[in-house]
C-alpha cells in the first residue's frame, strides 16, 4: 500500500486498515488482535484514530465520516479499496481474514 502522504510504513499486498477514534479504540484494537491470529505475519493490521494526522488524511482520502465509524477497510497496493465495512455491525475478523487471503492468493 502506498499512501505517501501518511507515515504508515508500507508492504506489499493487502492491508487492513481499522479506522476509529479514542472511544472505539479497545473495540477496535481488540478486533485487531483477533484478525492479527487469523492472518498471516505478511498481512498489515493497522488502526487509525481519525483524530491523529495519519488517520484524517486516510479517512479524508477514502471519504470517512466519523458517524460512520468504526470501519474496516482491505485496501490494495494500488490503495483502492476491496472491501469495506462501516458502523457497529462489522464482519467477524475471521471474515475479513478469509477475504485477505482469498485475494493475497494464500489458501483459505
Amino acid at each position: 500500500m502506498a499512501l505517501e502522504f501518511t507515515n504508515i510504513p508500507d508492504r506489499t499486498g493487502p492491508a487492513v486498515y481499522l479506522v476509529g477514534m479514542s472511544m472505539l479504540e479497545n473495540r477496535l484494537t481488540a478486533y485487531g488482535q483477533e484478525l492479527d491470529k487469523a492472518t498471516d505475519e505478511k498481512t498489515q493490521v493497522v488502526y487509525l484514530d481519525v483524530r491523529s494526522k495519519d488517520g484524517a488524511q486516510v479517512a479524508d482520502f477514502y471519504d470517512i465520516q466519523e458517524s460512520s465509524l468504526p470501519a474496516v477497510l482491505i485496501v490494495m497496493d494500488d490503495d483502492t479499496i476491496y472491501k469495506s465495512w462501516f458502523g457497529q455491525d462489522l464482519p467477524r475478523p475471521g471474515d475479513v481474514a478469509h477475504d485477505v487471503k482469498r485475494i493475497s492468493g494464500h489458501s483459505v
